[in-house]
């Protein structure tokens, strides 16, 4: 897997079977339910391409449940390879349901931050305290 443009982790599939025209309608009906900023594909005839940003895992896997078994299993077992290299991704956060795998640990915008940080005490919470000075020695049995 790899990232493209920090936006999309690149998930890349290879398809065993060649996909008739039936099989590539299911599989663009199941990833147009999905806004194309948060997972969309290429499909070729030798590989399926995923550009992953976020995707409620889910609901994605209701979407497989919906199509009908009987002559779809290549399609079905496509999807679920689909689902199982996405839930090998062990790097993402949560927001609204939806599992992130791109930006969801870049630093937060704060505002003037590098004064902020210079004005900040490092140890604010321990000024004008009267700690002792001197140390407790080690029990005898503990040495």
């Amino acid at each position: 897997m790899k990232e493209i443009d920090n936006k999309y982790k690149k998930i890349v599939i290879t398809i065993s079977k060649k996909l008739s025209l039936k099989d590539e309608d299911f599989i663009k009906n199941i990833f147009n339910k999905f806004p194309e900023s948060e997972l969309t594909f290429n499909l070729s005839n030798e590989q399926l391409t995923i550009f992953l940003n976020s995707l409620d895992i889910k609901m994605f896997q209701e979407e497989i449940n919906k199509i009908p078994l009987e002559n779809n299993s290549a399609v079905i077992q496509l999807l679920l390879d689909v689902v199982n290299k996405i839930e090998s991704i062990k790097s993402y956060s949560f927001k609204n349901n939806k599992r992130i795998y791109v930006g969801y640990n870049k630093e937060r915008k704060v505002k003037d931050r590098k004064s902020k940080k210079n004005n900040r005490n490092q140890y604010y919470y321990a000024n004008n305290n009267e700690f002792s000075k001197i140390n407790n020695t080690i029990p005898k049995e503990c040495q």
